[in-house]
């Protein structure tokens, strides 16, 4: 039994066990919880990585087959303005400036402040939000990279 608890000890002695006893429980609070995320870190983060690993990599790439392409991956691009994925993964980078050369046409793009890439023709017409370009297909292909610095 401590002695805080013993009338026979000093009240001193019995103050200063407290005073310990309180210190302990303020001390152990923090270095519990870093503990406590030091070992849930080493335990569950390996399960949580082979989880992702067996469960949610072979289902996305099940949905990518059954749903290849999103609504905000489809260019909205006129017919006459429109390539194939095939056209855009074999396109020439002409410059570092964000035209590109796609089946013997140059498509010159513009990207704004927002990440945003349209078609220069379709942005001088005021119609950016029609012509959006940006992450034209779900596999990654990008029609353009980088900014032109067009205003």
């Amino acid at each position: 039994m401590p002695t805080l608890f013993r009338k026979e000890y000093p009240r001193r002695s019995r103050a200063i066990e407290l005073l310990f006893l309180i210190l302990f429980i303020v001390l152990l609070i923090p270095i519990s919880s870093i503990l406590v995320t030091v070992l849930v870190g080493k335990a569950f983060e390996p399960l949580v990585d082979l989880y992702i690993d067996i469960v949610c990599k072979p289902f996305g790439a099940l949905h990518n087959k059954i749903n290849p392409y999103k609504e905000t991956d489809m260019a909205t691009l006129t017919k006459e303005e429109s390539f194939t994925k095939k056209q855009i993964a074999e396109a020439k980078i002409l410059d570092n400036n964000g035209t590109y050369f796609i089946n013997g046409s140059i498509l010159p793009v513009y990207i704004n402040e927002n990440g945003d890439t349209y078609l220069i023709e379709e942005y001088e017409k005021g119609k950016p939000s029609e012509h959006l370009i940006k992450d034209l297909f779900a596999d990654g292909v990008l029609v353009a990279v980088n900014p032109i610095g067009y205003n």
